[in-house]
């Protein structure tokens, strides 16, 4: 890029130091090339920007008021030149739920994408579920990945925008809203409870930190199940699990998430409940207006790692990697 700013630090350089022989040293150029680059910066701007004497240099009055300007100038084209290196290279970004970084399929996506694309400069950044469609909308994500409920109308924070249309989903993976239930609880000797048998049964419940749309939608089977909702003190999928194993209660499992290492897993016993027919989708989100080969690239890629993950995985399954 031609965003020549030499002129300008050799000037701010040579006021700083006071000295024309110290300023070419610390540029790595020669006095000679230094005192001509200021002297046709002094004939492009019309004025003198040091008096020049056999013992010293000082700043011009001009070169006083002109000296905030030319710093100015050299940060200014900085951002400019790391702006284009950013357009140029076309980083692309992806906003991912805090939770998910404990998916190992979402996980496994994002290792296969950068081992299969290791020239694509790649941000993850974590979001809250409702921010990642308010940066998605303005720009600031090329893709989401979190989780979702199937239902049939969405009744989600995206709505609020206006702007549902202007997104399209893909859906990684699907599993099942599940019970996980201490080995020892009645619930645990059933095959497939059904909704009856939650009938004033305590079960931990999942927060709002997992999205409105889906802890509304799980909530109300829980509420037309009879069974009294727990809040726990933390209310993510894998600490809400947690809490339930120390108060041996049953708890919401959305199927994506694997028992934390410090409960044993043969404490606890997955149940699908009868009549609870509700996905939880691993979806990847973008928007329709955003978009560049980058963002295609990684596209494909959860389609393939989609087709793959169907083959290779089921509930409680191993990742293809």
């Amino acid at each position: 890029m031609d965003l020549d700013v030499r002129p300008y630090r050799a000037f701010v350089s040579i006021a700083e130091k006071g000295s024309f022989s110290a300023a070419a040293n610390s540029l790595h150029v020669s006095q000679p090339a230094l005192s001509a680059q200021i002297r046709e910066l002094e004939r492009r701007l019309g004025f003198a920007l040091f008096t020049r004497t056999s013992r010293n240099v000082a700043l011009t009055r001009e070169g006083e008021l002109f000296l905030g300007n030319a710093r100015r100038i050299i940060l200014e084209t900085e951002y400019i030149k790391q702006a284009a290196r950013d357009i140029a290279t076309k980083p692309l970004r992806i906003g991912a739920a805090h939770f998910s970084a404990l998916i190992p399929a979402r996980t496994g996506l994002l290792e296969a994408f950068m081992r299969g694309h290791p020239e694509v400069s790649l941000s993850i950044s974590g979001r809250q579920h409702a921010q990642l469609f308010e940066d998605l909308h303005t720009g600031a994500i090329d893709a989401a990945i979190t989780l979702e409920p199937q239902v049939s109308v969405a009744t989600s924070a995206v709505e609020d925008h206006g702007a549902e249309e202007r997104l399209e989903r893909f859906v990684v993976g699907s599993r099942h809203l599940s019970l996980r239930v201490p080995r020892e609880h009645r619930l645990a000797d059933l095959a497939v409870p059904s909704d009856e048998a939650l009938k004033g049964q305590c079960v931990c419940m999942i927060s709002r930190v997992h999205g409105i749309l889906l802890t509304e939608t799980v909530s109300r089977l829980l509420t037309a199940s009879g069974a009294e909702r727990l809040r726990v003190p933390e209310g993510d999928a894998v600490s809400a699990i947690r809490y339930a194993a120390l108060r041996r209660l049953p708890v919401v499992d959305l199927g994506w998430f694997p028992i934390p290492a410090d409960v044993q897993e043969e404490s606890m016993v997955v149940r699908e409940i009868e009549n609870w027919n509700l996905a939880i989708n691993l979806v990847v989100v973008r928007s329709r207006l955003h978009r560049h080969s980058a963002l295609d690239g990684f596209w494909n890629a959860a389609q393939t790692y989609a087709s793959r993950m169907g083959e290779e995985s089921d509930i409680g399954g191993r990742w293809p990697t």
